[in-house]
């Protein structure tokens, strides 16, 4: 389906990623950090993401069109490799300053009382 097309389907596959990986980070890596407002929280993620897709994306496109490695290995080294590590390094610091930025944890949906 994206077969040739190694731009696209970076793309593609980091955004079907980010939905699962915006809930594995407020509910287990940012759980004590996560803000109480759910829609400001996704919007920040999306945009981060789509910042750390860039990078993946710029180095798959330097190492494609301006040094003119074509192999699917050197996709992969540029866009899974150096982009990938690129990408998290950003990612992470976006998430932990940027986005989850609560300073004590949500209420617990299961929990019957109100924070005091």
């Amino acid at each position: 389906m994206l077969e040739g097309k190694p731009v696209t389907a970076k793309i593609f596959s980091v955004s079907l990623a980010m939905i699962v990986t915006w809930l594995g980070n407020r509910l287990w890596t940012f759980a004590d950090q996560r803000t109480r407002t759910k829609v400001r929280e996704f919007v920040g993620f999306v945009v981060v993401n789509v910042g750390g897709m860039a990078i993946a994306v710029l180095c798959l496109w330097v190492s494609r069109y301006v040094l003119g490695f074509e192999s699917a290995l050197a996709d992969n080294i540029s866009a899974n490799g150096v982009g990938l590590v690129l990408g998290m390094i950003f990612r992470y610091l976006a998430y932990k300053y940027l986005v989850f930025t609560g300073t004590e944890p949500t209420l617990d949906p299961r929990s019957e009382e109100l924070p005091s």
